[in-house]
């Protein structure tokens, strides 16, 4: 089932996330439907508080970016053990913040553990794309978001498109209504 992506502005998106427990039916439900959401609006990642639940769980669609894995993974109980000192700048954009893109500033490599779907503990170590990725999933789970970490220059930048989307005049579904656009497009070519 499509879950509804709740905007900037939306309390969900700030609040700390709790560890899952156990791996049962209602998070294997949960996965199933973010990977849905995710699909629908085309993403590379989505995370729990992004559809207003506060677990610590995201999703990374491996096909989107270049990486050895490939289809779509959940993250469960994540954590970063260590970053590298080395720093990349790049543009990132969120589901959440339909129509903001700002460049961020994160570690080039970093060394992460969390439990797949199966319970298994995984220790990896990313780097580039994948490291971005990680890293932007895993502040929506502290309640952080990727403007939070932009420069003062940025967020100026960015500002009446935020407010935009706390007025309810930029939402998610006018996303979703371009991606079919696109879609039906594409197919009667």
């Amino acid at each position: 089932m499509r879950l509804d992506v709740v905007p900037y502005g939306n309390p969900a998106l700030r609040r700390q996330s709790e560890n899952i427990k156990e791996i049962n039916e209602e998070i294997i439900t949960l996965i199933d439907d973010m990977a849905e959401t995710m699909s629908l609006y085309q993403g590379v990642g989505l995370a729990a508080p992004q559809v207003g639940r506060s677990k610590m769980l995201f999703l990374i669609n491996w096909d989107l970016i270049e990486h050895e894995k490939s289809g779509t993974q959940a993250i469960i109980n994540p954590r970063i053990l260590n970053a590298g000192e080395e720093t990349e700048k790049q543009d990132e954009g969120c589901l959440s913040l339909p129509d903001v893109w700002a460049p961020v500033r994160r570690p080039s490599v970093i060394r992460v553990e969390y439990m797949d779907v199966d319970g298994n503990l995984i220790t990896e170590e990313l780097r580039g794309m994948p490291s971005r990725v990680f890293q932007h999933e895993y502040d929506h789970l502290l309640g952080i978001l990727f403007i939070d970490r932009i420069s003062t220059h940025e967020r100026k930048n960015v500002k009446d498109i935020l407010r935009s989307i706390m007025d309810g005049e930029i939402t998610t579904s006018d996303e979703i209504e371009e991606i079919a656009q696109s879609e039906s497009e594409i197919r009667s070519d």
